[in-house]
């Protein structure tokens, strides 16, 4: 009779933590956000963005003046920077004169970046990235055209240092210009998730005890 009470106490137990395991990780897996920049919202001050929830909002930087505020600006070719009034180009994150910055800002959020997908994309055009303010890297961007409209897509899956709060976009040399139109990032699982499976464990283990001392 007693082994009949515990093997039932040790099923229940085991079937609460194993539901209450598989909701913690469920709530923890990695969901794909993507993004898409392209429309025509003209010249901003910033852009938001959601995909599940997780909002990204996007404001551009030049190195002309602190003073001088840049302007994002959105097209079919997707997003690229107004740095002044006399900002004559093509409006993209170029290098001719001052160098122009696309900050994405995920904050408070953590997320990873896989790829990103840039237009207007000629030879050699090169992009520079930064995530929290560090360097990550400098890389050609695949593909290109001499009419300046290719489109490239990067995959950062490979590299490590990709996931942040904030992420820049720059280029790094003058003749660099180019417009961001996609990308993809992934949800970080926060650590509190992994840990409610463990409180959720050493809950189950307690009652377990507590359970067979009453029995005895």
């Amino acid at each position: 009779m007693l082994k009949s009470i515990l093997q039932k106490t040790v099923f229940a137990t085991t079937s609460a933590v194993v539901i209450c395991a598989t909701a913690t990780t469920n709530s923890a897996q990695a969901v794909q956000l993507h993004y898409d920049f392209t429309g025509s919202g003209g010249n901003r001050n910033s852009f938001e963005f959601t995909s599940h929830d997780v909002d990204v909002t996007v404001t551009a930087y030049s190195q002309l003046s602190p003073f001088i505020p840049a302007k994002v600006r959105q097209t079919r070719h997707g997003l690229g920077i107004k740095s002044s009034r006399f900002d004559t180009d093509k409006k993209e994150i170029d290098g001719f004169g001052p160098d122009e910055s696309l900050l994405l800002d995920f904050a408070p959020k953590n997320v990873r970046l896989l790829s990103a997908t840039f237009g207007r994309v000629g030879f050699n055009d090169e992009f520079s990235l930064f995530v929290d303010g560090d360097h990550l890297i400098s890389r050609n961007i695949p593909g290109g055209n001499r009419r300046d409209k290719d489109t490239g897509t990067f995959n950062f899956e490979r590299f490590s240092g990709t996931t942040g709060s904030q992420f820049r976009f720059t280029v790094t040399d003058f003749n660099d210009d180019y417009t961001l139109k996609k990308a993809v990032f992934q949800t970080v699982p926060e650590p509190a998730s992994i840990l409610g499976l463990f409180a959720v464990a050493g809950l189950a283990t307690s009652g377990l005890k507590l359970k067979r001392k009453s029995i005895v």
